[in-house]
């Protein structure tokens, strides 16, 4: 059995084993291969279930929020509020309600259809009632 290569005749004589490549090849398939591999996996799972979680939890904090008042200013001492409250976490989508307070009865709040097309404006009309007494009387339309 000719050796001719010194470094075999060397793990020969001593019993030690040579290194391995194969080992070395598996540590740069997963430095070259498989980092990119394991980037892409997070993306997709961050995107499939990290953005819902954080939509979830941003319109669960909005359903909590205060309603946002904007009163309207009407003849008489009837005061109308109108109501604004967010329901999507980034879409420009409202829920929307009117308050009618007035001066010795209790306050009436009026639900308004849902705006789902962002930032629309809202008319109050208002008109005056004559009593058969003479007496006007403010009323909304």
């Amino acid at each position: 059995m000719g050796m001719n290569n010194p470094q075999q005749q060397y793990y020969y004589n001593t019993g030690a084993q040579p290194p391995h490549k194969s080992a070395w090849r598996w540590k740069k398939f997963l430095l070259t291969a498989g980092l990119p591999v394991l980037f892409v996996l997070l993306a997709i799972l961050g995107v499939r279930y990290g953005i819902p979680w954080l939509c979830q939890r941003r319109m669960e904090e909005q359903q909590h929020a205060p309603w946002a008042e904007c009163p309207m200013q009407v003849p008489g001492d009837t005061k109308v509020i109108f109501l604004r409250k967010h329901i999507h976490p980034f879409l420009a989508e409202y829920d929307r309600a009117l308050r009618i307070e007035r001066p010795g009865k209790a306050s009436v709040t009026l639900d308004l259809p849902s705006n789902t097309g962002g930032r629309t404006m809202i008319k109050v009309y208002t008109c005056c009632a004559i009593s058969p007494e003479g007496e006007e009387t403010p009323m909304l339309l």
